[in-house]
């Protein structure tokens, strides 16, 4: 990586002695800067699948796995968005779970939603 021998295309104001302990000593920071680097790709790693759980954690339902309301919202401000840059329409369905609707004469009517959750 940064042999000594590369030292001496540098100008080095200070002249040091090329000596056995500065050559042991090359080779030791040399060694910490290649476990840094490893241990800085590792930690990098991580914080991505640290990233990915979050938002993952964020977007779907725990118990079943399905989208839940943010991911929705997410997906509808982008279509939304899109909409309006192609100047076009949207079509919008909106399916409402049971548990957010009320029944009305034999038919399932949309509410909306309980601002005290």
């Amino acid at each position: 990586m940064f042999g000594i021998e590369s030292l001496g295309e540098f100008h080095n104001p200070v002249a040091l002695p090329a000596t056995e302990m500065s050559r042991s000593r090359l080779t030791e920071l040399e060694a910490e800067l290649s476990k840094s680097h490893y241990n800085f790709g590792r930690l990098a790693s991580q914080l991505d699948q640290v990233d990915r759980d979050f938002e993952r954690l964020t977007r779907y339902d725990l118990l079943t796995g399905l989208a839940n309301p943010t991911l929705y919202f997410d997906q509808l401000s982008g279509f939304i968005a899109i909409a309006r840059r192609e100047r076009r329409k949207l079509s919008l369905l909106a399916l409402v779970a049971m548990s957010e609707a009320k029944r009305s004469g034999g038919e399932f009517v949309a509410c909306a939603p309980d601002q005290n959750r």
